[in-house]
Parts: structure tokens; sequence; C-alpha cells
């Protein structure tokens, strides 16, 4: 993935990284205030020029997974000084300045609570209980690893590494997030997703993706018994089969 097929898609649907160039260059413009100036314009300018140098994006590749490249453009600020430097431009009239600027971040952003992911809170961690029991039937039952990689279902993808961040995932909300529109494939999403789930194609899908342990949702038809397959089941929790595969010992 080249490096303007990342930024392009990190921008998104909205307009929020159009509205934060026009932050920055008013900024470079208009801040005078050398420590402000310094965190809001030249270490942004910095972080930029790092992220669309092919040398970088070239080193990163071979030390990391390509696809998570975007994350660099998570060190920039780009709520405080879209919002800093409307603050700038309406100091004078700084009641309307705040409303015009309010309406425009919600016209140009999308309500987080109306996507599917979102539930309503049933505990303190705000996560669903299922999650808390899956995740703590594996971390229990994983010993002395540092990290581990598990297929879970679609539902229980956003939330586990919330939870408990040693869980890895064979893949991530980007495969169903249709507004991210990602190109990503997956062997183990696909197998998951059907509504009958052949224990040959799950397992043989895991063990490519180098998975220790495999959560299947008991509402879903299983065709074959992955326990014949050489999984082990460690456990039946709130609905979920949770399997271990002895045949993957990679740890990470």
């Amino acid at each position: 993935m080249s490096i303007l097929q990342v930024l392009n898609e990190y921008r998104g649907e909205g307009f929020l990284l159009i509205l934060y160039c026009i932050a920055l260059c008013y900024l470079l413009i208009r801040e005078k205030e050398a420590v402000r100036r310094a965190l809001l314009v030249y270490l942004p300018l910095i972080i930029l020029a790092l992220f669309f140098l092919p040398p970088v994006h070239a080193l990163y590749v071979r030390l990391e997974d390509a696809s998570t490249y975007y994350r660099i453009l998570w060190l920039l600020p780009m709520s405080m000084s879209i919002l800093y430097a409307a603050l700038r431009l309406f100091e004078k009239h700084l009641k309307i300045g705040l409303v015009v600027t309010a309406l425009v971040l919600v016209l140009c952003g999308r309500l987080a609570y109306t996507q599917d992911q979102v539930v309503r809170a049933q505990n303190r961690l705000h996560l669903p209980p299922q999650v808390l029991s899956v995740a703590d039937t594996i971390t229990n039952d994983m010993g002395d690893a540092a990290f581990i990689k598990a297929a879970a279902p679609p539902e229980l993808v956003p939330f586990i590494r919330q939870y408990d961040t040693r869980i890895r995932l064979a893949y991530g909300r980007e495969m169903f997030t249709e507004n991210w529109n990602y190109t990503f494939e997956s062997s183990v999403y696909e197998v998951m997703i059907k509504d009958e789930i052949r224990a040959e194609e799950l397992v043989k899908a895991t063990r490519e993706n180098l998975c220790n342990y495999v959560i299947v949702n008991q509402s879903k038809k299983l065709a074959g018994d992955p326990k014949e397959l050489g999984l082990i089941l460690i456990s039946r929790v709130d609905g979920y089969l949770v399997y271990r595969d002895p045949q993957i010992t990679e740890t990470w």
C-alpha cells in the first residue's frame, strides 16, 4: 500500500483532515508564541515530513505491518489544532466562534453512537460481559506467555483488546467497518462470518494465521468437530466455545 493510499484511507469520509490542514496553515501564519508554535506547527510539520518520506515508509514496512502505517498520523494534534486555530480566528467574537466551530466539526464528522459495534454499557468497563468471560478464559489458560493470538467472531473483535492487550487478533475492525473502505483480506474472517462454519476450513485458516486460540459462537452451525482436528476445548462460556490449538506454539 502506497503512502498516498494510506493517507486517503486515513482521511475517511469526513473533512476533518482538510480542516486540520487549514488550521495548520493558519497557525503557521498567525501563531507567534514560541512554545505553542513549536507544538502545534513545527512538530506536526516534522511528523508529516517523516510520514511522506519513502525511506521511512520502507523501514516501517520492514519492521511492522504495512496496514498500520497510518498510525504515525495519530501523533498529529488534530483536534487541539483545529480548536485552537478557531479560537484565534474568533477571539474577538468568542461565543460566535465556538458555536460556528462546533457546528463545523459536527457536520464534518459522524455520530459514533450510530455504529453497530456501540452497545449500552452493562458493567463499569463498558464492555459486553461475554468479552470479559472469553478473555479471562484465555488469559487464565495462556500461562506465562506475554502475548497470544486468537481468532474471534466479529462481534467480539472490537472489544477484546480494550480489555486485555495481551490477546492479539487474527483480524480487526477494518474487516467489517463499512465507512473505512479497507480492502484487506482475512481467511479467518471469511470463515467466521458464514452461517455454517466448517471445522476443516476454520482450523486451516487459523493455523495459517498462527492462532493459539479459536473462539466459536455456539449459535453458529458447526460442521465437523475441531477436536478431531487437534484443537482442545478448554471452555464453554457465555455462548462461546473456546479452543486451544496445541500445534501453534509461537507466542509474541
